[in-house]
């Protein structure tokens, strides 16, 4: 298969995308590009320079390197709720999630020489971002599984939670997610469709292995 490997990566809210990710990227020797970070990334450095504008978000997106997100990797306020909320809001706005897109594969472009392949996860990865990549993975498992999960996240944090209100919220998720106009959650038709409903995060992750590795082959 021809080099750098692309294994675009997608799925539901809490089916451990981002765990499994990270995990992939290691044992493949893989680097690991998540489009949500580098989103918060970029609403980070906005935030920094003390505008939220449009125009100038566009403008930073275009001069984006692999190292400034590495660098923002390490900041404290990364995941503040000043920068969540400013990825919520920018995360909507067309011009920013295809700026996002061009950004990704000029990471790629940028670092191609130093991995084999590259484990990309986010938004519209497999359909929009990614389209043509050899290897496609959509992550899911049941609400109840998810519900659940989320939840036992969430107490070991300290959170003081209800199962059946974080399964609800959800459910409201999935379905924000599914019909939103821009860059909706959808699973491309040759996407390998992993369901880890009655997986282990070891089980998971051999499955994906699997698969990625008879793709290769």
């Amino acid at each position: 298969m021809k080099r750098p490997i692309i294994v675009a990566l997608d799925g539901t809210s809490a089916s451990g995308k981002t765990s499994l990710c990270i995990a992939l990227a290691k044992k493949l020797k893989f680097l690991h590009l998540d489009t949500g970070v580098a989103l918060r990334s970029l609403s980070l450095y906005l935030i920094r320079q003390g505008t939220n504008d449009e125009k100038a978000a566009l403008k930073l997106i275009k001069k984006m390197k692999y190292e400034d997100i590495q660098k923002a990797l390490k900041d404290k306020d990364l995941k503040s709720s000043e920068v969540s909320t400013l990825t919520s809001c920018i995360g909507g706005v067309k011009e920013i999630s295809y700026g996002l897109i061009k950004l990704l594969h000029n990471l790629v472009k940028e670092l191609k020489d130093e991995y084999d392949g590259f484990i990309i996860s986010g938004r519209n990865i497999q359909t929009e971002a990614f389209p043509k990549a050899p290897i496609k993975i959509f992550l899911t498992a049941s609400l109840e599984t998810r519900g659940k999960r989320r939840y036992d996240e969430l107490k070991l944090k300290g959170k003081k939670v209800n199962l059946k209100q974080v399964t609800e919220e959800l459910a409201i998720r999935d379905n924000n997610d599914q019909t939103r106009k821009i860059s909706p959650l959808k699973m491309a038709k040759d996407a390998f469709l992993l369901d880890n409903t009655k997986l282990t995060e070891k089980q998971t992750i051999e499955e994906a292995l699997k698969y990625i590795n008879s793709k290769i082959k």
